[in-house]
This record gives C-alpha cells, structure tokens and sequence, in this order.
C-alpha cells in the first residue's frame, strides 16, 4: 500500500501588489493573494473549522477507522465464526467505542460508517454522542467505494459524488464534523495511467468544492486518502 501526499501552491500574476515585480518570496505571494480576495467564511465558522483542525491534529493522538463496509465486516466476522448481521456490528462498535476510559487520550476523531453514524449504545445513546462527550470528534465517510474504470488496466475510480452536498449537509446537522474519502492508485509497471490520475484528480476536486460548499454553510472539514 501507497500512501501518496499532494501539495498546491497558488502562484498569482506577477503584478498582483501593484508593484510591475513579483514578491521575493512565496508566502509574501499568498499574503498578498488571500488578502485580495473576499473572505470565504464568516468569522466564527473560521474559528470552528480552525478549532477542529487543531483538535484532530492533537500532538500524541490518531484517527480511528472505524468505517468498515457491511462487506468488509462480513470478512472480519466469518474468521471468527460470527453471523455478520447489524446487531453483531452494534455491538462490536459498543465494544471497540466505549470499552476502554482511556480511548480519548490517544483518539482525537473517528471516521465512522453510515450504518454505525445512526448506531446506539445498549442504552439508547447515539455513539457520535458518547464520542463528543468524550471530546473525540465524529467524522463520516461519504465516498461510496471503488468502481471499474474504463479504458484503464484494471484500475478504479471512485463514486459517491451524487447527492453529496445533501447527504454531508445532513451529517452535518447530526454531529459530523470532518469527512473522508478515499481513492485507490496502482502503482506498479505503466501504472497509474494519465487516465486514472487525472480521473482521480477531478475526482477529489469535486469532492472538496462540494464540501467547501457545504462548510460555507456549515462548518465542514475535508480530507482525502489515496492508497
């Protein structure tokens, strides 16, 4: 497995200080470049988003994964001989979540399933609550899995774009606050393919503007994995 990092600097005209000269240096670039521009959130969401951010990132601390498919459980249930059914993911999840006091000092967010985001304990609390008062941030997973991509030798795309606004506006109301979504390259000989990066890249794009929409309206924190 790959993990593979992206970074993106905005570079403006040369001439955006007024000056006919570039700034000497790149973050006199940016300074210059945000400060022309509108401020895309209000004052307290910018504090919100900032304040998540910092909390996820805690020094010490990690992100539980704890998004696995209906499938993927099915895999992890059958090696020990348990009926994969959403009672038996309950309470796994109940057990993995609550079963230890210690689990806020080393989690800072977990990224949940959209079964397990609705789940409850045995006495009727939401785990996103437990997990709030805990102050360990709820996140969602909002890609819907890897699809065959055309053209390509075996490689994938991954789909889920379809009413996300509405469906990260929602998870948005009912406790999320960060989201994930993740898409797979090969590496290997040829690969990955023009075709499958620049897909993946529009991919992710579309993902991020449809959140950043959202966050303007909410408070919405995004990020992205590649495999």
């Amino acid at each position: 497995m790959v993990e593979l990092k992206f970074r993106c600097a905005v570079n403006p005209p040369a001439d955006i200080n007024n000056s006919g000269k570039p700034p000497k240096k790149l973050s006199e670039n940016l300074f210059i470049y945000s400060s022309t521009m509108r401020q895309y959130l209000s004052a307290d969401k910018e504090k919100e988003l900032i304040e998540t951010a910092n909390t996820l990132m805690a020094k010490g601390k990690g992100l539980l994964a704890a998004d696995e498919s209906t499938a993927s459980m099915l895999k992890r249930f059958q090696s020990i001989g348990i009926e994969n059914n959403e009672e038996n993911r309950r309470l796994y999840r109940q057990l993995l979540l609550t079963g230890s006091k210690d689990l806020a000092n080393y989690i800072s967010g977990v990224i949940f399933f959209h079964e397990t985001f609705y789940q409850c304990d045995n006495n009727g609390k939401p785990f996103r609550e437990i997990l709030k008062d805990n102050g360990i941030i709820p996140g969602i997973k909002v890609d819907k899995g890897l699809v065959p991509l055309a053209g390509t030798n075996g490689e994938n795309t991954t789909q889920g774009l379809d009413n996300l606004s509405e469906r990260c506006a929602q998870y948005y109301r009912d406790g999320a606050r960060f989201a994930k979504w993740r898409c797979a390259l090969k590496i290997g000989d040829g690969l990955p393919s023009e075709l499958c990066i620049r897909e993946t890249s529009n991919v992710l794009a579309r993902y991020a503007s449809i959140c950043q929409q959202v966050l303007r309206k909410f408070s919405f924190f995004s990020g992205f994995r590649t495999d």
